[in-house]
């Protein structure tokens, strides 16, 4: 058998769709695997400058969290049988992350962030807001990492997506009210690249 690495992203349009039941059947080889409408998208594991962006994010948020929630890693969330989102880092209530052994619901969530990589630029930046809006994920932040860092933080999910959407850039410190009290300067998030 052969063993072929993926370095940039897949998208396998599901016709017919993918379904939840269907991501049981594929390895587990490292790779992300989530569902949009049934469409399958493929992602290798993220870089290290993703990695030390997210572990500073969930300092930052760990820090900040009164008792009774959580932050967690990647979780799984399934929003139907043919959507099934993996985001970066989440906020869940801990009565519920010590009851979830697999799958989360999107009523679960409190909150779902993304660190953009070059190869999930637009999935971070169109399908998931809309996606976690239409799931009625309260809070959505996509982090832009690099050297100067910018926290878009989108909350409020209704018909059209996310109502109140907003940016914060390094160098000012951005104070969040939405789902949680949190005050820190993006900077803290600065790597070198992507």
């Amino acid at each position: 058998m052969t063993v072929t690495s993926i370095s940039g992203p897949i998208m396998l349009p599901g016709r017919p769709s993918f379904t939840v039941a269907d991501l049981f059947r594929f390895p587990d080889d490292g790779c992300r695997y989530e569902l949009f409408d049934g469409s399958l998208f493929i992602s290798p594991a993220p870089s290290s400058n993703h990695q030390i962006t997210l572990a500073s994010l969930m300092r930052e948020v760990s820090d900040a969290l009164t008792s009774g929630y959580e932050v967690l890693p990647p979780v799984n969330i399934m929003a139907g049988g043919t959507d099934f989102f993996v985001p970066d880092l989440a906020v869940v209530r801990s009565a519920v992350a010590e009851t979830v052994e697999l799958m989360y619901e999107p009523a679960d969530i409190l909150l779902a962030v993304e660190v953009v990589s070059p190869h999930t630029r637009m999935r971070d930046r169109v399908l998931k807001p809309a996606a976690y809006a239409a799931a009625g994920i309260p809070s959505y932040w996509r982090i832009e990492p690099g050297p100067a860092p910018v926290i878009h933080t989108h909350d409020h999910p209704g018909e059209n997506g996310y109502q109140v959407v907003a940016q914060h850039a390094a160098g000012k410190v951005a104070k969040l009210e939405t789902p949680f009290s949190i005050a820190f300067d993006p900077a803290v998030l600065a790597t070198v690249g992507d």
